[in-house]
């Protein structure tokens, strides 16, 4: 019972919440189609009343053989009534077709909005993904059908209301009758509706899966690895079982539809046979004229098709709420919080992690464990360790992109969590290994550093000739104003000058502190060379972390910091750690170096 209570509460909630939506995103799209909408459901009434007049004058014709003025008014009017009628609807669908538009954009940029201002922590969970996808398929599935059947249970509530008023004139007991079979049939078909939200998102896990699969074999990225080993054939299999076991599942809620649709059908069917018996029998003992007797017919026809589409509508707008649920569920998701303390005009001093720890969600054991490091003005650190050490989760903490599970991290001696998150990212320029190539301009995957600077050509040019790409950007066709990526017929650079790019981005942020994930990776031996050396001339001032699995780079470094399954268990100068025999850097160092001096 409080399950059900609670289920009619959020129903009524996600209804008022969308009412108010489209009214405050569409007001007189919205207004406008109401008003249109009234017509539509007056019109069946005014043509019904209309009908049973003509039909009695023609009646009367036949009997009189006299041709009265009234019949040619009706006939006309009926006329108008059925020309305005087909109008108006149309008119009604071009203006739910314009708030349609406006809504959804409004929604869809509210998405894009959201999504950039959730913590990034969010991105690791695999339900947001799902949830983004079943929203994603409300907005183009079910959005329309949402505002179409609001609509329509509003025109078929206004029309049953006027027929009950048509019907109050002439008898009573027929349109119980229509009313309750329908009622009693119709609402067998709500049955399976709820299976088949249940069912989809059981199935939103496997459809992104399926997406996944397709985007592999048919995308650029793995195109190549795929004709290599072969996979293809393998994926496609695989990609085939999963659509094949969803294609099941919903095939057989299809079944289950068409049983209760056959039901639904035979029992209305017999209602309106059982209803135009009793009306016929009414005409032949003098209950109704010939007039009404049509009228009835037509409106009894009208009332069962009206009572249809009003319950059949009234419960896909409650069905395909729960769709619209999704979009406000996410929409109340805690953002990540710009407000807070701001470090004021002087540069990052210090930065301190106190006894440091951080899980994953679900995670089962943490990344991070007890980490203590200060980190002053000037210093330049290099972090050391196999893959999953914990080096770039170090790096997203300091960044705020993660709170930690466990400790403090202190920044000029202030609680990183209570500062504005976009003004100490605005003091730190960062490079990621996994960093993003944008389909844009030269000039604009540049200036995302800094898009304020986009226009200032000077700067633009000074970081690319210190990330060495000012070379290659000169052959381009239209230099820094050439188009990026082949997904809209731009220029497709090679992995190591696509680095050099977000190399030149990572300096035009003149900023306090710079963060370097395996900044030269995928740069010939030469250009890595180069890039370290301007490296050295612009970092000087700067608080330098760098991340690195070439131990050659970390000689550049006043201090290295070797993490080992999240902990940190060596640190100490290139010379220090290097002269602890036995210690995890010298035996990475050394098995490096013996690569060169074996040859």
């Amino acid at each position: 019972m409080i399950k059900d209570q609670e289920g009619t509460f959020q129903r009524s909630r996600s209804f008022l919440k969308f009412i108010t939506f489209i009214f405050t995103v569409s007001p007189k799209e919205t207004i406008f189609s109401l008003f249109l909408t009234l017509i539509v459901g007056v019109l069946p009434f005014l043509k019904l009343v209309i009908l049973q007049n003509f039909i009695d004058d023609i009646v009367t014709l036949l009997e009189t053989k006299h041709l009265s003025a009234s019949l040619l008014v009706w006939a006309s009017a009926f006329f108008i009534l059925s020309i305005m009628q087909i109008i108006v609807l149309r008119y009604s669908l071009v203006f739910q077709d314009n708030a349609h538009e406006h809504i959804k954009e409004n929604m869809q940029q509210n998405i894009i909005q959201k999504a950039q201002s959730l913590p990034l922590i969010s991105f690791e969970e695999n339900a947001l993904y799902d949830q983004l996808k079943r929203i994603q398929a409300g907005i183009d599935q079910r959005f329309y059908s949402t505002m179409t059947f609001l609509f329509r249970v509003l025109t078929s509530t206004i029309t049953l209301g006027s027929l009950l008023f048509y019907f109050s004139t002439l008898t009573w007991t027929i349109p119980i009758l229509v009313g309750a079979g329908t009622l009693l049939f119709c609402s067998i078909r709500i049955i399976p509706l709820y299976a088949k939200y249940i069912l989809q998102r059981r199935q939103t896990e496997g459809e992104r899966k399926l997406d996944y699969l397709a985007d592999l074999l048919t995308g650029k990225e793995a195109a190549a690895e795929l004709r290599l080993f072969d996979t293809g054939a393998y994926l496609l299999q695989r990609w085939r079982y999963l659509n094949s076991k969803l294609r099941k599942q919903r095939l057989s809620h299809t079944y289950q539809e068409f049983i209760y649709h056959v039901i639904s059908t035979i029992g209305l069917v017999c209602t309106l046979a059982i209803a135009l018996f009793m009306i016929v029998d009414s005409h032949v003992n003098g209950g109704v004229t010939i007039g009404a007797l049509t009228a009835l017919i037509t409106g009894i026809i009208q009332f069962q098709s009206q009572t249809r589409s009003f319950l059949w509508g009234g419960v896909l707008v409650v069905n395909d709420l729960k769709y619209m649920d999704e979009y406000f569920d996410f929409m109340d998701l805690q953002t990540e919080n710009f407000t807070g303390l701001v470090l004021g005009m002087g540069p990052i001093k210090e930065i301190v992690f106190e006894d440091v720890s951080f899980w994953y969600p679900h995670s089962k054991a943490p990344v991070l464990q007890h980490i203590n490091l200060r980190i002053t003005a000037g210093d330049r650190i290099a972090l050391v360790g196999e893959n999953g050490a914990g080096k770039t989760t170090l790096i997203k903490l300091l960044l705020g992109f993660y709170k930690p599970t466990n400790g403090r991290i202190l920044i000029n001696g202030l609680d990183a969590e209570k500062l504005n998150p976009k003004d100490l990212r605005a003091r730190i320029s960062a490079l990621f290994q996994d960093f993003q190539r944008y389909s844009l301009t030269v000039k604009e995957n540049i200036a995302v550093g800094q898009m304020e600077k986009i226009d200032i050509e000077e700067q633009i040019s000074k970081t690319a000739h210190a990330s060495e790409a000012n070379s290659f950007i000169q052959s381009l066709p239209n230099t820094y104003d050439t188009l990026l990526g082949k997904d809209f017929d731009g220029v497709e650079l090679s992995q190591g000058q696509w680095q050099k790019i977000a190399i030149a981005r990572a300096y035009l942020r003149n900023s306090d502190v710079l963060v370097l994930d395996e900044p030269t990776a995928a740069l010939d031996p030469e250009a890595e060379v180069a890039v370290y050396k301007h490296f050295q001339k612009i970092s000087q001032e700067k608080t330098v972390l760098l991340i690195s699995h070439r131990m050659g780079v970390t000689t550049l470094a006043n201090r290295i910091i070797v993490l080992k399954n999240g902990m940190i268990v060596e640190q100490g100068s290139p010379s220090e750690l290097t002269e602890m025999e036995n210690g995890h850097y010298a035996k990475l160092f050394r098995s490096q170096a013996e690569w060169y001096t074996s040859l």
